[in-house]
């Protein structure tokens, strides 16, 4: 189904307005969501402040209870210490003291009196009516043991905090002062069970309690600055292991002071340091509000957000939808006209005078089309005329560049048979000797060229050479070169002479700035000796039944037609009876297949190991028919040159 531009035009307008309401209603609801944590945030800082003067009284008023409870306590065993004596003194018994002292605890909040002799033996005692006696050893009576510094008056007084009882564990306050008349123990002792009380009705563990049940609040953590848990209280069942959790997130929240707000599946969590007024770190609490009355606000403003979004999505899509006929209703006329203009009906636009009357851009449009549609009627007319004549004019002028084609071609095919005409057709006959050589352009005409040159005296002189470039100028320039190095090895029979002197007339006469590179070596037939010079050609291999192919040592020199007055090195070989010397150019190692993989100098070592015993003339055959095989349809990339020779054979077939 193909879209119209009022039906593309309309749905571009009702996506973006589609995104834009979809990110309003998104932003809005994010602000309201924002809102309501901040004012949960608020509300829990005031309940932070709250907790912190709980704790704050919690930990004072029933320590200074406790203080006043130990004065007290301090008075009645001086008075004790006091009638103890006068007692005594009196010849009152044991029996009538302890009455006395029975009365004291019924009658007071001192649940128990203790008496002791100089030696620490509690003779006289009330209620428990227990043989005691205390010891300063510490481990042994860990908290008995402070009060034996009366007995040598190191102290006047000891007020133990309260603590458990060593005897049951009940939470005791023990003071004690020394004796008026010698050295003893009073000690006197207090059931610690209403300031007890005391820190519970007062502590943070109430207030929790008091704001749980009222159902704002459905659980609270409280810790202390040492991470010991005050308080507790949850509404419903505790989850497992879900205090260790809020203690884990409770000791974090105590290093970093950060405040932690996260909202969970039925309640938003808060979780904040407790600071009192001077800034100090009592502690840290956690918060857990239901989400009931957070989820209704959220969700009316959400609401409010969609309904605005919708009024506005349907009230601009109608827009959007006038909008896009007053644009594509023009835009169709004016495409209808374009059509008759691509059919050639120049002359049957009326429908375009009512467009070309607006005065925004699509009148102008429709006027500027009405201009060009005439201009173009005008010069598809004169165009109809010019292409006939050109036409005419084009089919002798291709029939002209025909002829001279074929000409070309006539001509390059000559001076190809010229150029393979100059090469040997033919190994000179030798009796210990047979060759062979074949060359291949990639072109029309190459820039390879080989050479047997018959010295005399069982002489032959052996060339293989590759000009730089393709083409009729390599062409032209391997001739020269030949040329060159035939008459001059007929003179020069040292071969690092001969290549001198052909450097020498090859710079002289070499304008396209050319070069070539030479194997040049002369085979002694009758010995199998070889005297080579090489001018930056790919060595020729040497191959022998039972050894490696080798390549021959080089030797310094560079391409003939570079640098003038250079000097060539000439190498002296022995071949052995049945050797074969392979010499090539380097279209044979470099010929690509389709893959661009080049067959290279391992494949040919390979078909030289495997073919060591053909022919000459049968091994340049083979070499030949791998390379087409290599390469298939792949392009010859340069020209190609073998040239195979065995010394030591019978003369046979080249």
């Amino acid at each position: 189904m193909r879209w119209t531009l009022r039906a593309r035009t309309f749905a571009f307008i009702s996506v973006i307005l589609a995104i834009a309401i979809g990110a309003t209603v998104v932003a809005m609801g994010l602000n309201a969501r924002n809102t309501l944590l901040e004012q949960v945030e608020r509300d829990v800082n005031v309940l932070a402040q709250v907790l912190a003067r709980s704790i704050s009284v919690s930990q004072q008023l029933p320590d200074q209870m406790e203080d006043l409870m130990g004065r007290g306590m301090q008075a009645t065993a001086t008075a004790l210490s006091h009638y103890v004596v006068a007692a005594e003194k009196a010849g009152e018994s044991r029996g009538s003291i302890r009455k006395v002292l029975k009365q004291i605890i019924d009658s007071t909040l001192i649940g128990e009196i203790w008496i002791t002799d100089s030696k620490g033996h509690a003779y006289l005692n009330a209620p428990l009516g227990v043989d005691f006696t205390f010891s300063p050893d510490a481990h042994l009576q860990p908290q008995a043991s402070a009060f034996w510094g009366l007995l040598s008056g190191q102290v006047p007084m000891v007020n133990q905090a309260m603590q458990p009882r060593e005897l049951d564990q009940k939470m005791f306050k023990y003071v004690g002062v020394g004796g008026v008349d010698k050295p003893r123990i009073v000690q006197v002792g207090a059931e610690g069970a209403p300031i007890q009380s005391m820190r519970e009705f007062s502590g943070v563990k109430r207030l929790i309690g008091l704001l749980v049940g009222t159902g704002s609040i459905k659980a609270m953590y409280v810790v202390n600055q040492d991470m010991a848990m005050l308080s507790f209280h949850n509404a419903d069942s505790t989850e497992p292991g879900g205090e260790k959790r809020e203690k884990e997130q409770l000791a974090r929240v105590m290093t970093s002071g950060e405040v932690l707000t996260r909202i969970h599946q039925d309640h938003v969590e808060v979780t904040r340091v407790i600071r009192d007024e001077f800034d100090n770190h009592l502690g840290a609490f956690t918060v857990q509000l239901p989400r009931d009355g957070f989820d209704k606000l959220l969700e009316q403003q959400i609401f409010h957000a969609l309904s605005v979004g919708g009024f506005v999505f349907v009230l601009a899509g109608l827009v959007s939808l006038m909008f896009a006929d007053r644009i594509t209703q023009p835009i169709a006329t004016i495409t209808r006209a374009a059509a008759k203009v691509q059919a050639g009906q120049f002359n049957q636009l009326d429908e375009l005078h009512k467009t070309s009357e607006r005065a925004d851009e699509i009148g102008q449009l429709s006027r500027v089309f009405e201009g060009m549609a005439s201009v173009v009627g005008n010069r598809e007319r004169e165009l109809d005329q010019l292409v006939t004549e050109r036409t005419h004019e084009l089919a002798d002028k291709n029939q002209a560049l025909e002829a001279a084609q074929q000409r070309i071609d006539e001509e390059l095919e000559l001076a190809r048979k010229l150029q393979l005409a100059i090469l040997p057709a033919r190994f000179p006959a030798a009796s210990l000797c047979t060759g062979d050589a074949r060359m291949l352009p990639a072109t029309s005409m190459g820039g390879d060229f080989y050479d047997f040159i018959e010295m005399g005296q069982g002489r032959i002189a052996v060339v293989m050479a590759d000009v730089s470039g393709k083409g009729v100028a390599a062409a032209f320039f391997m001739a020269v070169a030949r040329t060159s190095i035939n008459s001059l090895v007929r003179i020069h029979a040292d071969p690092g002479e001969c290549l001198h002197h052909a450097n020498q007339e090859l710079c002289g006469q070499n304008p396209l700035d050319l070069f070539v590179t030479v194997f040049l070596g002369i085979l002694d037939t009758r010995t199998g000796e070889l005297v080579y010079a090489n001018a930056g050609h790919n060595p020729p291999y040497t191959v022998s039944t039972n050894t490696p192919p080798q390549p021959l040592p080089l030797t310094q020199g560079m391409a003939l037609g570079v640098v003038p007055d250079l000097d060539y090195l000439t190498h002296t070989v022995q071949l052995r009876q049945g050797d074969l010397l392979l010499a090539y150019t380097d279209g044979v190692t470099e010929a690509f297949n389709a893959q661009q993989q080049a067959f290279g100098e391992s494949r040919l070592e390979d078909l030289l190991r495997k073919h060591v015993d053909l022919s000459p003339h049968a091994l340049v055959q083979e070499v030949f028919e791998q390379l087409s095989d290599f390469a298939q349809a792949a392009p010859q990339s340069d020209d190609i040159t073998v040239a195979a020779l065995r010394w030591g054979s019978a003369n046979g077939p080249t």
